[in-house]
């Protein structure tokens, strides 16, 4: 870890954690991609949410229109209103509580976002609750986690990747410790 200013800063991460005083909400301002921490404050975080049009990990590729839709909709519906809660990881497709949340393990709130050529770029604040303080301890000993949007959608396979349908539903953003989308 090296010292700037009064932050501690971890090059293993790839989002950076600042206490809510430091949080500028301007769109032109984005913090660079390494994580400061200081202990018994509140830690917010800025990087890349999702990315449109672009073959991710999984071999899915998200049509920027329907990512656009769905990011308008969750903004409205979920963002303006303080409630755009995530979770530490995804649950499995199968549990009752993937197209809803587990409060239990909600670790951060989304605070806003926009979108970059094709990149969804944002800033999560972490939540002081036992999912936020597990999040914060694997940052400060070194874990690399990233962001991937959680949803719901009929999948299509052509040409050796799959493409999201029109009936997408986005649910959340959750942090996971293997991003599908690089630099996520």
């Amino acid at each position: 870890a090296a010292s700037v200013g009064d932050a501690q800063f971890f090059p293993a991460v790839g989002w950076l954690l600042e206490p809510s005083t430091c949080f500028v909400r301007e769109r032109a301002c984005l913090p660079t991609t390494h994580l400061a921490l200081r202990p018994f404050s509140r830690s917010r975080s800025a990087g890349i949410l999702g990315r449109a049009n672009a073959r991710n990990r999984n071999g899915r590729v998200y049509p920027k229109n329907l990512l656009e839709r769905e990011a308008e909709i969750f903004y409205a519906a979920h963002v303006v209103h303080g409630r755009a809660l995530g979770e530490l990881d995804h649950p499995k497709p199968d549990s009752p509580t993937f197209r809803s949340l587990n409060l239990g393990n909600v670790s951060h709130v989304v605070l806003d976002y926009f979108w970059k050529d094709d990149d969804l770029m944002g800033y999560v604040e972490v939540l002081p609750t036992k999912s936020g303080a597990m999040l914060r301890d694997l940052y400060v000993a070194g874990y690399q986690l990233g962001m991937s949007s959680r949803g719901w959608a009929t999948l299509k396979e052509k040409d050796g990747y799959v493409s999201i349908q029109d009936d997408f539903e986005l649910i959340t953003f959750d942090f996971v410790s293997d991003p599908s989308t690089a630099g996520a």
